[in-house]
């Protein structure tokens, strides 16, 4: 199976005609399951490929084309002009280009170099569609009573014909016995039938609503233990996606192809139905079949290109529009509503654009299959009205026949599509499965040691640490962090914006895995440590905490299910948030909103520190924690964190140096190191650059 693709032609290859057909290559890949860090190989060949017959001549028009089979993509690069072949160049060198599927070809035709790249696409398997089916087992009966009512019925839509038939044939011999046997029949038919159906859907839908609960259930659970730097790199949209939409998508797969089977069940009764009547019927239905099964086939093979390109604008749309909604607040801040809604019509458009375009097509199809229908079925009542009247076929037999036909045609369309519509259950199965075992979103990594009573010393050694982006170099952010804290004192890490402070809190944490290096609680490798000990022992508080949507005391017990009113109360007070708290309309049973939204800033990080304080961590982290609280709301703060000392270890992060400076231990951090470490004193004595910035704040 291979499909071809037109692409407009571009008139030259000046900079922008080189920049767009870069720009479209890359789009089309990606929508067509083409790995980045393929399609990053492929970008610069491709530009250079371009550039090289630039040279030579900059007004020569030149296209791509396109062709895809099951496993590989095929991008050929046609330019017009003298015969030219740029593999010979040094810049496509065969080192160079063994990282494509394939080594790339050239041949001059119809005074055209043609430049042929074969690319392989990522085909999902059969494995990973057991894996997900697997997802069904609990009501595996259900869905097999739920198939079982579906061949039943298929075999009464296959008898009513013919019992049909019977019934016209009694009419017209006036035979009132027979008439009312066959109309017996037809009741007892009608009535199995819709038995059948409603027990088969009944049945099905139970097995399918059982998958999807699970299947999602399950991608939640993954999806919450997904490395932080791939939710960083793809956004929150295609999560969300995969598990809502993509979960639907594979159980409809499922659907279809159980109605695949059930159609191919019908028509080789349909064909053994026409073999009893007619030989002759037989093979002029069997000719009328393939004709119809191969102009669906051809249509079902763009029918799978539309739906890929339009699957992957409809992540893109989720993705900015989710990111959208969640900045809402920052949007109208910045007054930057106009971006927003200019970059809202790009991805709308593009997903308006690809929806149309699919849609358009397939009405084009059902057209041209309307207008075979209705041409055949004219031909078909011709040559039954030649059989009846010089081959004796009876008017009975001719009505089956021709009640036949339709329902051949129905099954042809199922059957014609099960290729694709397979390709479709695969596809989804793949994407659902990646969030669950796929090395593409590799999940967090801990060790099986566990700690008990855990003291809270950190210590940091020559850490290194770089954001890794995938459409850009890694940047380096730690080049050797070395610090300790010991067990129930208080730090704070200080340095100007972008010097590393929070990475370090993240990496304490385990958000993020470093680079090189050591990071140790307790004197233990974190990375040996179980999820349990690191999670429930290391809690943080940022600068912008997020609240459910549900009430301030649900809140608290998200991170202790066990705790009791008086809790609750009690650690509310020490972070000065109990009295705002009874001032709400519920007091702690009011709903604070998506994000906290119905509470200040200051009132969402004093409920923050109040819940890290619930937990009772032996390390609390603090990254610009009270940022949102007014001089007297601080000064409570320290004396609330300063209440801590020796019961947990307190790592701030703060903005302002009047917040840290009576820590026990200030590490001043710079282009990526701790520059210098001490008390306030100290380094107000031996630190010029921690001397500057305190400078600086005080004045």
């Amino acid at each position: 199976m291979k499909l071809a693709y037109d692409h407009p032609r571009f008139d030259s290859l000046s900079e922008e005609s080189v920049e767009k057909a870069i720009e479209t290559a890359d789009s089309f890949l990606s929508d067509n399951g083409v790995e980045y860090e393929l399609r990053s190989v492929f970008r610069p060949i491709l530009e250079d490929a371009l550039l090289a017959y630039r040279r030579q001549d900059e007004g020569t028009p030149f296209e791509l084309i396109y062709k895809r089979s099951w496993s590989k993509i095929t991008v050929t690069l046609r330019v017009e002009g003298e015969s030219r072949n740029i593999l010979e160049q040094d810049a496509f060198s065969e080192e160079r280009l063994c990282e494509l599927a394939s080594a790339p070809s050239w041949k001059y035709k119809r005074g055209k170099n043609c430049l042929c790249f074969d690319l392989s696409v990522k085909t999902p398997d059969m494995e990973t569609l057991k894996r997900v089916i697997r997802y069904m087992d609990s009501e595996k009966g259900a869905f097999r009573q739920g198939v079982l009512m579906r061949f039943l019925n298929m075999l009464m839509l296959i008898l009513e014909p013919w019992l049909v038939a019977k019934i016209i044939e009694s009419l017209s011999a006036a035979d009132i016995r027979r008439l009312m046997t066959y109309t017996l029949l037809v009741l007892a038919m009608e009535v199995c039938s819709s038995l059948f159906t409603y027990y088969g859907t009944r049945y099905l839908e139970r097995a399918y609503h059982a998958m999807v609960e699970t299947l999602r259930r399950t991608l939640t659970e993954n999806v919450l233990r997904i490395k932080t730097e791939h939710i960083d790199d793809v956004g929150t949209g295609v999560f969300t996606e995969r598990i809502i939409a993509e979960t639907e998508n594979v159980v409809y797969g499922i659907d279809c192809m159980v109605l695949v089977l059930t159609e191919l069940f019908r028509l080789i009764g349909l064909l053994i139905a026409f073999a009893s009547i007619s030989g002759f019927m037989l093979v002029f239905e069997l000719i009328l079949f393939a004709v119809y099964f191969l102009i669906v086939r051809a249509q079902s093979k763009k029918k799978k290109e539309d739906a890929q390109r339009v699957n992957a604008a409809s992540e893109a749309f989720s993705g900015f529009i989710g990111e959208t909604v969640r900045a809402c607040r920052d949007i109208k801040l910045l007054h930057c509503e106009e971006s927003f809604l200019t970059k809202a019509r790009d991805v709308i458009g593009v997903l308006g654009e690809r929806s149309a375009e699919r849609n358009g097509r397939n009405n084009k199809h059902a057209l041209a299959r309307s207008q075979f229908v209705a041409w055949t079925d004219l031909l078909y009542m011709m040559i039954l009205a030649l059989m009846m009247t010089g081959h004796g076929l009876a008017p009975a037999a001719a009505l089956i026949l021709y009640n036949y036909n339709g329902k051949v045609y129905a099954s042809a369309r199922a059957v014609a599509g099960a290729t694709d519509s397979f390709y479709a259950l695969l596809l989804s199965a793949e994407r659902v499965y990646q969030l669950v075992g796929s090395r593409d979103y590799s999940k967090e990594s801990f060790g099986e040691r566990s700690l008990e009573n855990v003291a809270g010393e950190i210590e940091l050694k020559d850490v290194r640490f770089s954001y890794k982006h995938k459409d850009q170099e890694p940047l380096e952010v730690l080049k050797g962090v070395s610090l300790h804290i010991p067990a129930g004192q208080s730090a704070a890490l200080i340095g100007r914006s972008g010097c590393g402070k929070s990475t370090v809190l993240s990496l304490i944490s385990r958000l993020y895995e470093a680079d090189s290096g050591s990071v140790k609680l307790d004197g233990v490798e974190t990375a040996e440590l179980d999820r349990d000990t690191v999670r429930d022992n290391i809690g943080t508080v940022t600068q912008s905490p997020y609240l459910f949507n549900m009430s301030v005391r649900d809140n608290f017990r998200l991170v202790k299910s066990d705790a009791t009113d008086e809790e609750i109360i009690e650690v509310c007070k020490t972070a000065c948030i109990h009295d705002d708290i009874m001032r709400l309309s519920s007091g702690y049973d009011t709903v604070v909103g998506e994000g906290g939204c119905m509470l200040s800033g200051g009132q969402r990080q004093r409920i923050a520190l109040a819940r890290a304080l619930l937990k009772d961590y032996p390390v609390i982290m603090l990254d610009e924690a009270t940022s949102a609280l007014d001089n007297e709301t601080q000064a409570k703060i320290r004396d609330a964190i300063r209440n801590m000392h020796g019961r947990s270890t307190v790592i701030m992060i703060a903005h302002r140096l009047s917040t840290v400076v009576n820590c026990e231990r200030l590490f001043y951090l710079e282009d990526g190191k701790v520059l210098a470490s001490g008390t306030h004193e100290e380094l107000m004595a031996s630190c010029e650059a921690y001397r500057k910035l305190y400078a600086e704040e005080a004045g």
